[in-house]
């Protein structure tokens, strides 16, 4: 039941790939229910996406060469009815989404304001959840980018390498989320050519309290571990300064085929607090995710829903973003 529900979520809430895995199942299926994500912020416009469930096998993330795009855009429910309650009133209604399987509202959350989401549609049973936005908001402390090379073998490869600290308050339980916004702009030769730094992953290599990131790994830089979604709690340094390094950019070349380049760096660090409900969904879909837990004798995975009669979640979050960030290859010391 577990691994099913795993299956569908990792590919209807976030359009991921998965692994299908052949298991005996004589029990009957759970009842469809409405997958529905939402992160609310003060200041800022709310987002509410919807899809639904359905049997294994249903939906398939991959691209049809005769289709425009994959069928899991069937899972989008675009006429639902979603309805925002503000310090328990009504405040807005919408039946249609936005785009895809996005809905906004016009109203502006304030910091004080108790925020409940309900979402109906034929067929399924009401879900609905909270959030509370006034959080301790994260103090970044330092961040910084640098480059470590790696010539020693017959490749030739560049780590792009994000150094950042947090403060924490010490006062409450709080749990965080990171994510990044970088540019790099090459130059090789007479050409020039900008992209966008991949951040959905940060692969830690180093913390100064060590099993922060990896919650639940032998050690903090476990190559069998893997915090897709960039969630850490503070249980290990309450009131303390956490310190980490990740990789977020790898780039490796075959040494007879390299070529000058240089290149800048430039964008942000986004640190999050996020509400407990936000951050059980988030860490255990991502520990399933990874796929330590399957193997002979392990113990099923259980995703911690943040929602009432859904899978998915609602909840707040505060956000800092940092100073910019900027590294230049040419510029070495």
């Amino acid at each position: 039941m577990k691994t099913i529900k795993l299956i569908f979520l990792i590919i209807s809430t976030f359009s991921l790939a998965s692994c299908e895995y052949d298991i005996e199942f004589n029990d009957k299926l759970p009842k469809d229910k409405l997958v529905v994500t939402s992160f609310i912020e003060a200041d800022s416009v709310i987002y509410v996406k919807v899809s639904k469930s359905a049997r294994p096998g249903t939906y398939n993330n991959y691209y049809d060469m005769f289709k425009s795009s994959s069928n899991i855009e069937t899972s989008y429910v675009k006429n639902a009815l979603v309805s925002l309650y503000i310090n328990g009133e009504l405040k807005e209604t919408k039946n249609s989404a936005l785009i895809n399987n996005k809905y906004s509202f016009n109203y502006i959350p304030n910091i004080n304001d108790k925020v409940e989401i309900k979402v109906d549609y034929n067929g399924f049973d009401q879900v609905s959840g909270n959030a509370i936005l006034n959080l301790y908001k994260p103090i970044i402390d330092s961040t910084s980018i640098d480059i470590v090379i790696d010539s020693s073998q017959e490749y030739f490869s560049k780590d792009l390498v994000l150094y950042i600290e947090i403060i924490d308050n010490g006062i409450n339980d709080n749990y965080y989320q990171l994510d990044g916004l970088f540019i790099k702009t090459t130059t090789e030769g007479q050409a020039q050519y900008e992209e966008k730094i991949d951040c959905s992953n940060f692969e830690l290599i180093w913390e100064n309290i060590v099993g922060v990131y990896n919650e639940e790994a032998l050690s903090s830089t476990d190559s069998d571990s893997e915090n897709k979604y960039k969630v850490f709690s503070n249980k290990r340094f309450k009131g303390k300064t956490y310190k980490a390094k990740f990789i977020i950019d790898r780039e490796t070349y075959y040494k007879k085929n390299l070529k000058a380049t240089s290149f800048v760096v430039s964008g942000n660090i986004f640190a999050s607090t996020i509400e407990k409900q936000v951050y059980q969904y988030l860490y255990t879909l991502g520990k399933a995710y990874s796929g330590n837990d399957i193997g002979m004798g392990s113990e099923p995975v259980i995703i911690i829903d943040g929602l009432k009669n859904g899978y998915g979640f609602i909840g707040g979050r505060k956000t800092t973003k940092s100073n910019t960030i900027n590294y230049s290859s040419t510029k070495r010391k």
